[in-house]
């Protein structure tokens, strides 16, 4: 999302969501207890427009 301050201001934040398709346990393990990775991202940015 943007969001234009002032005519050469504009701030945004951006949020973005990672997963894996892929388990890290492996075959041969026991436990059928599957684990997957995931991350969660959130960035501020502040922008001056020419």
């Amino acid at each position: 999302m943007e969001y234009r301050i002032c005519r050469h201001l504009a701030a945004q934040v951006e949020a973005r969501y990672y997963y894996s398709v892929v388990s890290k346990k492996k075959q041969y393990q026991a436990a059928k207890d599957y684990q997957y990775n995931s991350a969660l991202t959130l960035s501020a940015t502040i922008a001056y427009i020419f």
